[in-house]
């Protein structure tokens, strides 16, 4: 497949699953506010998002997914829990490997991605709050029906940005995987969702006096 198409069909791709995303987000908070599990939103979508990136990967749909468009399909939370589903299940069912040493691959791959991914969060975080980096652009939550054509466009737009940095990094160096770019962007969003409500707190008053 040429390379320009991958861009393409990362935009679609991310873009779709960006507004199933957003849809969940949706639904959650129109079921959890007002109740004590009001706090679990973010968390409910993640695992509505991972649910369904398992189901795709145990039908060997969402692999025909990500051979379309890479990043498209591995940038948002669904392909990290399929790639961690499949590292379970391949063993089990291949391999003829126990639950147990099934189970262990899958939690070895978690854990040697947040401990790299902790890793290069600790790193950025440093080297921004030594710089005093601020946000370029800080924006308010948008609670309008717009949300959902904006969520395709940012999901998409960030899915091909990626794909076009995978291209370009491989034609560099061959051997370059996309799980290389993956950590970079895990780690990316959320240094800037920090510094961006860093950026949004109020002054108190003995700061601004001692200002």
């Amino acid at each position: 497949m040429k390379a320009y198409k991958t861009v393409i069909y990362s935009f679609l791709i991310g873009g779709v699953l960006a507004l199933v995303a957003q849809a969940l987000v949706t639904v959650w908070t129109n079921v959890l506010t007002g109740t004590p599990m009001q706090f679990f939103i973010g968390g409910s979508t993640l695992i509505s998002m991972g649910i369904i990136g398992c189901i795709l990967g145990g039908f060997a749909n969402y692999q025909l997914v990500e051979e379309w468009g890479t990043f498209g399909a591995l940038l948002p939370f669904s392909g990290f829990a399929m790639a961690v589903g499949m590292k379970m299940v391949g063993p089990w069912t291949k391999q003829n490997a126990t639950a147990g040493k099934a189970v262990w691959q899958g939690l070895w791959l978690v854990i040697w991605f947040n401990a790299v991914a902790a890793a290069l969060s600790i790193l950025f975080g440093f080297i921004c709050g030594t710089m005093g980096t601020e946000p370029l652009v800080v924006v308010e939550k948008n609670t309008t029906a717009m949300v959902f054509p904006l969520a395709f466009l940012v999901g998409g737009g960030l899915c091909a940005l990626f794909q076009v940095v995978y291209l370009v990094v491989k034609g560099i160096t061959p051997k370059c995987q996309p799980v290389w770019i993956l950590l970079t962007t895990r780690r990316a969003a959320p240094s800037s969702r920090r510094s961006a409500c860093r950026a949004r707190l109020p002054t108190s008053p003995g700061r601004a006096s001692a200002s």
